[in-house]
């Protein structure tokens, strides 16, 4: 029994031998045909990918006595009954050109999943198909869109680039909402670049180029800010003005122009083919001593802005009122809306100057002539009792009772808690004999621009031109412009600001003269300051403050000048020149700044150098 149970132990292994053999020889695809040879291919264990986005680098162990691989790729699956080069696969290395390890493969698609796989060849035989451990992989998403260089993106426009003659169709992008598909042209794909157009400033957007339905790559940018390009508003006249603009600013869809300061949000008037290649528009049929804004737009974005006023006149939106008495000042404080006061004698008004709240805004005219001051207007300050839009004197001469019968202001605005300005403008007018020129107290009132243009302040107390005792931010913008400011005390200042935040302070040429302490005092505020073609003299050889106390942030300096042996105790960027006070000035101690340095005229009070 027992030699009987080894020998059928010993048949039944025979028979698990055979069947183990065969099953092998068919996992392995292992024939009897001489063409084939298993020990002839190379192991599956060495055959390697790594994928880019269109090719891949394939490695395996090379293999004795190879002449050469072929290598098969396909997005179907592929396994040994599949015909090398069916549909969907692309095979390398049938001309013999592949005869060493490793080897990029072309031609792929991204983000696309391929099967791999891998045979040796020689005269005389071949190997069996090798197949990746994992049979696939996957490719990278492509990119052939370039980084884009910051000199191919403006405003409105960006460039992209690819390397030339890739295959590619149309790219997509979004703006305003909407998906916009651009078709390439054949001289784009040739090229391999592209200018879109017409973008919105300071926008992200996402291009997607694409081979028919494959996606080749994307590229993220985000273009720059619009810079307003130069202009200018020439020839104002009372009813009309001419704008002009830097040609370069490329393409313009409209122009805004409407009465009053705003920043425009879209055009809502047409350019004409000739105003685009002349640059300019001109403006008829304005109202006189009226404000505009004109700005070019570009879609909903402003190229270039200017807001200006004609010259002076009477608008026709004002009713006026003669007025050459204290009487006939009181009656024309009863009208209600815009007033426009002409005066046709000296008058003073005090104890009478309180601007009543029917009154929407306010003109003072002293004469067509600026250059003539007819008339003089005497009062203890102008107050007002409720809010107003414009209040503007033009052409008069400005007096208050001196600072020595008690404090007394061109216009007092030191308890109007709740009144509310848009623009205070004192124009071509000679103001003397005032402790100060305008001044807050501890109020809540709110000036958005205060404008001293063409006017010669002269025997002005310590007030100065400006002075705010309170504690708020009060006036917004101060502009000093085309002006001579002499004080009647050198120690005095020009500005006295102790609000917690101060104005935007310009001045333009002006010349300031006689300060030996500080010109300005900001009290616990901090100025934004821009002051250009400016001429300063008489600090009496001394160093002076031009800010004191709080810090002060320099927006401009430019065509700063001082006479010899003055100076600044911080510099900003001024200029020291070599001429003295009566060197550079007639006769600055009879109030004369004629400036007599032919290089130096154009800077300074344009009065001086007519």
């Amino acid at each position: 029994m027992k030699t009987t149970k080894y020998i059928y132990g010993l048949g039944l292994s025979f028979v698990l031998s055979g069947m183990f053999l065969n099953s092998c020889t068919d996992a392995n695809d292992w024939g009897t045909n001489e063409s084939f040879d298993r020990l002839f291919g190379t192991k599956q264990s060495s055959f390697t990918v790594t994928e880019g986005a269109v090719s891949a680098e394939v490695g395996w162990d090379a293999t004795v006595d190879t002449e050469y691989y072929i290598i098969e790729a396909s997005t179907d699956s592929l396994y040994d009954e599949i015909p090398m080069g069916a549909e969907n696969s692309i095979v390398y290395g049938e001309d013999g050109s592949i005869t060493q390890s490793p080897y990029t493969i072309t031609g792929l698609l991204g983000e696309t999943t391929y099967y791999l796989r891998i045979k040796s060849m020689s005269k005389d035989k071949q190997s069996n198909w090798v197949y990746l451990p994992d049979y696939k992989f996957t490719t990278d998403k492509e990119q052939i869109i370039s980084e884009v260089a910051d000199t191919d993106i403006t405003d409105e426009s960006v460039v992209l680039s690819w390397e030339a003659g890739l295959e590619v169709t149309h790219i997509t992008y979004t703006q305003d909402g909407e998906l916009v598909t651009y078709t390439l042209t054949d001289e784009e794909k040739a090229s391999g670049k592209v200018t879109f157009s017409g973008l919105s400033a300071m926008t992200e957007y996402v291009f997607y180029i694409y081979n028919g339905e494959i996606l080749r790559g994307e590229q993220i940018v985000t273009t720059k800010e619009a810079v307003m390009v130069e202009s200018q508003i020439n020839d104002i006249q009372q009813t009309s003005a001419v704008f002009t603009w830097d040609t370069s600013v490329g393409r313009l869809t409209g122009y805004y122009f409407a009465e009053g300061e705003t920043y425009p949000q879209e055009a809502n008037k047409s350019l004409t083919d000739e105003q685009i290649t002349a640059g300019k528009i001109e403006l008829t049929g304005l109202e006189p001593n009226t404000t505009y804004t004109v700005a070019i737009m570009r879609d909903n974005t402003v190229r270039a802005m200017q807001t200006f006023k004609t010259a002076m006149g009477i608008p026709g939106t004002y009713t006026s009122v003669e007025v050459s008495d204290i009487s006939g000042w009181s009656t024309a404080m009863q009208n209600t809306g815009k007033v426009a006061i002409i005066l046709k004698g000296d008058i003073d008004i005090s104890n009478k100057e309180t601007i009543p709240s029917n009154i929407e805004s306010l003109l003072i005219y002293g004469g067509d002539d600026k250059n003539t001051k007819t008339y003089t207007l005497t009062s203890k300050g102008f107050k007002f009792s409720g809010s107003i839009e414009t209040f503007e004197i033009y052409n008069v001469n400005l007096k208050t009772y001196p600072s020595s019968t008690g404090g007394h202001y061109v216009i007092d605005c030191k308890s109007n808690a709740d009144v509310n300005i848009n623009s205070i403008y004192i124009t071509s007018c000679d103001v003397s004999d005032a402790r100060g020129v305008f001044r807050l107290g501890s109020t809540s009132a709110k000036i958005k621009r205060l404008i001293f243009n063409d006017c010669r302040f002269k025997g002005i107390g310590d007030y100065g031109l400006y002075r705010n005792d309170g504690s708020a931010e009060n006036v917004e913008n101060i502009d000093l412009i085309n002006s001579t400011f002499y004080p009647l005390a050198s120690g005095n200042s020009l500005m006295t600001d102790k609000g917690t935040t101060g104005a935007n302070v310009t001045i333009d040429n002006t010349t300031i003269y006689g300060f030996n302490s500080s010109i300005i005092t900001n009290q616990g505020t901090t100025l934004s300051f821009s002051i250009t073609n400016t001429l300063f003299g008489g600090f009496g050889g001394k160093s002076v403050y031009l800010f004191r106390y709080a810090a002060f942030e320099i927006k401009e300096c430019k065509n700063v000048f001082l006479t010899s042996g003055n100076s600044f105790e911080s510099t900003i960027g001024e200029t020291v020149l070599e001429y003295s006070d009566t060197d550079l000035f007639n006769s600055p101690s009879t109030y004369d700044f004629t400036v007599n340095i032919d290089d130096y005229k154009n800077f300074g009070d344009p009065y001086w150098n007519k």
